[in-house]
């Protein structure tokens, strides 16, 4: 995944002890440590406001750096006129309709979420070994 390196996977898996099957999905995990914004709704109006920024600064540093990176190095590419695909479409995507700092959240988000996936599956698969 862009933007998650070899120190944001280390912090994740040191901030969970490799062990996120106590939560029940990528959302509550993202939750945990402040990424998932919080939400306001009735009916079928829904508001999601700020990140609450509860839980682990470091890691949710690291996310967001890593995003940020992957914003940046997508508007070369494409300033450059290189083809961008998945994920790196989909950021300056959210860029494009809202602005830099909610782009790099959301990416933080998404990243941190394929971080949790990965888990769980590692999880599974060592102990059905």
């Amino acid at each position: 995944m862009p933007g998650i390196g070899l120190l944001t996977a280390t912090a994740l898996v040191a901030a969970t002890s490799g062990d996120v099957t106590h939560f029940q999905d990528a959302r509550h995990f993202s939750s945990w440590f402040g990424l998932t914004p919080r939400e306001y709704s009735s009916g079928s109006s829904r508001y999601l406001g700020r990140i609450s920024k509860k839980g682990d600064r470091y890691l949710r540093m690291l996310l967001t750096h890593g995003a940020r990176s992957v914003l940046r190095a997508a508007k070369v590419a494409q300033g450059a006129g290189k083809e961008l695909q998945g994920v790196r479409r989909w950021a300056l995507d959210v860029q494009a309709r809202s602005n830099h700092n909610k782009a790099t959240c959301a990416l933080a988000n998404a990243g941190q979420q394929a971080g949790a996936h990965l888990l769980r599956h590692a999880a599974r698969s060592q102990t059905v070994r």
